[in-house]
């Protein structure tokens, strides 16, 4: 009797294309906390500049305070939002589960899909 493995090979894919979506979100939210993290030290830094400013504070401190601000503006500058896999890849895997969510619903659709054959004992 031969069997159908197409049912089986969808899902294996399946399962590969969510993966794919899985790890660029997890990628996706450890970056933007790094990102948040940049841009709230920075804002300290322009809060702590703003404050030796009121106060008439050395001007080799205000120096230091920017200087700390230009490096990370810099560091933040430098950290454009870094993929981890290609966009053909990750526009691949959502249109690939798609399209495999909807064979596998045409298949238990018609008749002989992925139903097991009735028996007659």
């Amino acid at each position: 009797m031969k069997r159908n493995r197409k049912p089986a090979l969808l899902l294996v894919l399946l399962v590969v294309c969510i993966g794919i979506q899985v790890a660029e979100q997890i990628h996706s939210a450890r970056w933007e906390q790094t990102w948040h993290s940049l841009f709230v030290k920075a804002d300290e830094f322009r809060k702590s500049i703003d404050k030796l400013e009121a106060e008439h504070a050395e001007p080799g401190k205000i120096a230091a305070q920017r200087k700390a601000l230009g490096e990370t503006m810099m560091e933040i500058g430098q950290a454009a939002h870094p993929h981890l896999l290609p966009a053909w890849l990750r526009g691949a895997s959502s249109v690939g589960t798609l399209l495999i969510v909807v064979a596998l619903w045409r298949m238990k659709r018609k008749p002989g899909g992925t139903e097991p054959a009735e028996r007659g004992y």
